[in-house]
């Protein structure tokens, strides 16, 4: 018995974490189009995550206004996200200027634009809260 409930306690351990992975992967998949990509958690609990000089405010997404628009250049085929926001959504530094942004369409390389939109539902369905618009 001892050890059936040790072995339980560690499942109980282990299931966390890899819905902690499966929510970084899936926003590395939502910016980039890219599971590759690392993403570093900057403040997990209010949802802020980090990809190089761009930080993500996801909570201050206001979720029902997010479009998704498939995208075909010469060079390959995007999704154009748009993210919108009363707040910050996003901040990127630019000469060591931290500027906030609050709506931005993000141009996400990807072929699979239905899975794009998969992350994007996953990310608020597995951790991020986001707002909504009363419209």
């Amino acid at each position: 018995m001892r050890k059936a409930l040790t072995v339980a306690t560690m499942l109980a351990f282990l299931a966390p974490a890899h819905a902690e992975d499966a929510l970084t992967q899936a926003i590395s998949f939502a910016i980039t189009g890219s599971e590759g990509r690392q993403v570093d958690v900057v403040d997990k609990k209010n949802c802020v995550f980090r990809m190089g000089v761009r930080t993500y405010f996801l909570n201050n997404v206001l979720t029902n206004t997010i479009t998704f628009q498939p995208y075909t250049r010469q060079i390959g085929n995007y999704t154009r996200v748009g993210v919108h926001g009363k707040s910050k959504i996003m901040e990127e530094v630019y000469q060591g200027v931290a500027q906030p942004v609050t709506d931005v369409d993000l141009m996400v390389e990807s072929p699979d634009h239905a899975r794009i939109i998969r992350a994007w539902q996953y990310i608020y369905a597995h951790g991020c809260k986001g707002q909504t618009s009363p419209f």
